[in-house]
């Protein structure tokens, strides 16, 4: 049949069936463009994977397969052991103070410069595939890689791009062993956040969208305590809370000593750990000025969410590191503990938006259930009382959260005669902004501001005909 035809004809039916199978491939095919090797693992990915891109020269490359491993930790863990070419990412550079256009709060998103930087640094482009981890011998590590995983979710990067380590450089060190040589050079890139798909403030919960919440205007959101009730408290010990309007639960965390670091130094001497910045321990700045829960908000403690393993390196040292529940357990804790489902967006917090990261990463990236992170967290809201209750705001601010409507358990802890700190720290107070979401506007104003410093290398070619 292929004779009948005109010999000009057949010229283009060949021709057609060369290039057909390049245009299938381009229109989501099998293409390394489309489908990147590094993109088809989970977002919770294994050590087996990571060792093969470690094998196959991805880690610190230029292609479209590149990768960058952020070891996010201290300078001293990181020199201990880390992943081959893994990059350390110091954690106090991912812990701004920030204003939401009331008071300042810690440990809030970066801002877009500095984001920017962080990523250029780094050499982090469109085309980056990039893997969070750190030391996994404790739970508390995931606080940290949380937090960088949630800057980058937030500042638009697509998830098959992020991932994260299940069990961190413990799963690592369990197969493979780790390297103490230093982190190879890497070039910087010209990338800005400005260039990403999208801004997902969506992620995000700022103090106007949790008053939202706690007023009942926002459908199938379930708000979640992550330093758990009665019991919980302090690493699942026998004791009392703050979700439950237990007195002077919840220390400050401006002051003279400690700066922002106060609540995260208390979270470390909980947990046996020590931090430069916590030497000698600061005293955290008095309290909020209440306790209690946002309004049907339900408590767990996140580190239920993780899982202990006990196992030997090839060295054959014994050690121990923590990875995720499986998504079938964690899935069931979740719903026992607070019924939380797939159908409903958990809106989590803790005391600063540090634990509220760990679970954030362990439900966004291991689960895949809708969660957004509430980073002002129980510093912020406990702050904001009027000030016939110990607070800093005139009685008639609308930002309020001390009033039943919007807390439940209330508890003011002047009522125990404590001090209550001064959120401001000589930062002047806006008790009558208009919208208590001055990050999210300002962020927002400079991803659209611009096309961004660059637009990354290689890629996928045009597509045709999809």
């Amino acid at each position: 049949m292929f004779e009948k035809f005109s010999k000009r004809t057949r010229l283009i039916l060949f021709g057609v069936l060369l290039i057909l199978p390049m245009i299938l491939q381009g229109c989501g095919g099998n293409s390394g463009y489309d489908s990147p090797s590094t993109t088809k693992s989970s977002t919770a990915m294994s050590a087996d994977t990571m060792k093969s891109w470690v094998d196959g020269g991805d880690v610190n490359g230029t292609g479209y397969n590149g990768v960058v491993i952020l070891d996010v930790t201290t300078q001293t863990a990181y020199e201990s052991g880390h992943i081959p070419g893994a990059q350390f990412l110091n954690r106090s550079d991912i812990l701004p103070v920030r204003s939401e256009g009331i008071v300042p709060s810690v440990n809030m998103v970066l801002d877009g410069p500095s984001m920017d930087a962080l990523i250029k640094k780094y050499g982090i482009d469109k085309n980056t595939t990039i893997v969070f981890t750190g030391s996994g011998s404790s739970f508390w590590d995931y606080m940290w890689v949380g937090r960088a995983y949630f800057n980058f979710r937030y500042w638009g990067f697509p998830k098959s791009r992020l991932k994260v380590l299940n069990g961190l450089n413990g799963a690592y060190r369990e197969k493979y062993g780790l390297s103490t040589e230093p982190a190879p050079s890497i070039i910087p890139s010209t990338y800005s956040v400005k260039n990403n798909p999208s801004f997902r403030s969506d992620l995000r919960v700022s103090l106007q969208e949790m008053m939202d919440v706690a007023d009942g205007k926002v459908p199938s959101a379930l708000v979640i305590d992550g330093r758990g009730g009665n019991g919980y408290y302090s690493g699942g010990s026998t004791g009392t809370a703050s979700y439950d309007g237990d007195p002077k639960k919840t220390k400050g965390v401006f002051d003279s000593k400690a700066g922002s670091w106060g609540d995260i130094c208390t979270y470390l001497e909980a947990a046996g750990l020590t931090y430069p910045t916590c030497e000698p321990s600061p005293t955290a700045g008095d309290y909020v000025a209440f306790e209690g829960h946002i309004r049907d908000g339900k408590a767990i403690w996140f580190a239920d969410l993780f899982e202990k393993v006990d196992t030997t390196d090839p060295s054959s040292a014994t050690f121990s590191y923590y990875r995720f529940l499986s998504e079938n357990d964690m899935a069931d804790l979740l719903t026992t503990e607070t019924g939380l489902d797939s159908t409903k967006v958990a809106y989590v917090h803790c005391r600063t938006g540090m634990i509220s990261s760990a679970m954030f990463v362990a439900i966004d990236a291991n689960l895949g259930w809708p969660v957004e992170n509430y980073d002002g967290s129980w510093s912020q809201w406990g702050q904001l009382a009027g000030v016939t209750n110990g607070g800093i705001l005139p009685d008639d601010s609308k930002w309020r959260t001390d009033i039943p409507s919007r807390t439940e358990n209330l508890y003011f802890n002047t009522t125990s005669g404590a001090t209550i700190e001064n959120p401001a720290d000589g930062v002047s107070v806006n008790s009558y902004d208009t919208s208590a979401n001055k990050i999210e506007e300002t962020d927002k104003a400079y991803f659209e501001s611009g096309s961004g410093g660059g637009t990354g290398t290689g890629g996928p070619p045009p597509k045709v005909g999809c």
